[in-house]
């Protein structure tokens, strides 16, 4: 938890894939709530960084959120595509935000019917 603390600015927030947006603080505390079981968590890939312009970056990549279930099985719970925001303090990366954008299941996103 004390890297998350360092990585992240004082002004952190995230917004969560059901569109609620937290604080570092508030981060923080879910993180701490929450059961981890080894293997379970965000793992992010296909990390590209889209822009850097002076003291700031953006960066996308594609993220899975592992679960497990009741029976110690692990198993994909969501993927998302992430905006990753930077900014460059007294010298040093730190992480300033990101955005959540839930994947659809079907890749065709035209044909996608909500019921």
């Amino acid at each position: 938890m004390d890297a998350l603390r360092d990585l992240w600015t004082d002004q952190f927030f995230n917004v969560l894939a059901a569109g609620i947006l937290v604080n570092k603080q508030e981060m923080m505390d879910r993180l701490a709530k929450a059961d981890a079981m080894p293997g379970t968590g965000a793992f992010p890939a296909d990390f590209k960084l889209r822009v850097v312009c002076g003291n700031v970056a953006l960066a996308t990549d594609h993220t899975i959120i592992k679960g497990m279930d009741v029976n110690g099985h692990l198993f994909v719970a969501s993927e998302m595509r992430v905006l990753r925001m930077f900014v460059k303090d007294k010298g040093k990366w730190k992480v300033a935000g990101r955005d959540w954008f839930l994947s659809l299941p079907n890749k065709n996103v035209w044909n996608y019917r909500l019921s």
